[in-house]
């Protein structure tokens, strides 16, 4: 799955950068798009082999996974930063370009899987907190990058309001608040975002 990340980042974001079509990226940006509908689908997956032994992969690997996932992260922001200094008599473009997309891809994934493991593992009494927390988790994950987009196209021209720090503190927040909002939301609406619901509207087993 890795891997898949990183193949659909060298191929569609080249073509689809971040923030191309500013407030409407988030309904065209089809390397984002592509990106995390990949994640969510895998989410379903790994969940559905539980019983035939990944769970037991995950747990005895959960801490190398979730350090290896952190440091290809910590190389994909560092690239990032860094890549004109660092490739300046080499290549500017294509090179780190490449570079950045495998460790995105990469790290993200394992990243995740380490996170989800280390977290499966120490959590194991239920609290209001934790359930409400697990229900907004991912639509969170889905909806973060659309949010952030839109804020920031729609801040970029406000002084302090479009600096980092601002621009990430209220894409949280108003993430939480939706992510919220679609937690407690009908059925229907649950089932966009891989949340159960109380009610059995589409037909098929839970996994």
């Amino acid at each position: 799955p890795g891997f898949c990340l990183s193949l659909i980042e060298i191929v569609l974001h080249w073509n689809f950068p971040d923030g191309q079509f500013h407030a409407f990226s988030f309904l065209f940006d089809w390397c984002n798009n592509v990106h995390f509908l990949f994640i969510y689908f895998m989410g379903y997956a790994i969940m559905a082999e539980d019983d035939n032994g990944f769970a037991e992969v995950m747990k005895k690997y959960r801490w190398l996974y979730l350090f290896v996932g952190t440091v290809f992260l910590a190389i994909y922001v560092a690239i990032t930063l860094m890549a004109e200094e660092w490739f300046k008599s080499f290549d500017r473009h294509f090179t780190p370009y490449i570079l950045k997309c495998i460790f995105r891809g990469l790290g993200e994934w394992i990243f995740i899987i380490g996170l989800y493991s280390v977290n499966r593992h120490l959590c194991t009494k239920s609290h209001p907190i934790i359930n409400t927390l697990r229900g907004i988790a991912m639509p969170f994950y889905l909806l973060h990058q659309q949010v952030l987009i839109i804020l920031v196209s729609g801040t970029l021209w406000v002084p302090y309001l479009g600096s980092f720090p601002a621009t990430i503190i209220m894409t949280t927040i108003c993430t939480c608040i939706i992510s919220f909002l679609v937690a407690k939301s009908p059925g229907p609406v649950k089932y966009f975002f891989g949340l159960t619901s109380q009610h059995n509207i589409i037909p098929g087993e839970k996994l």
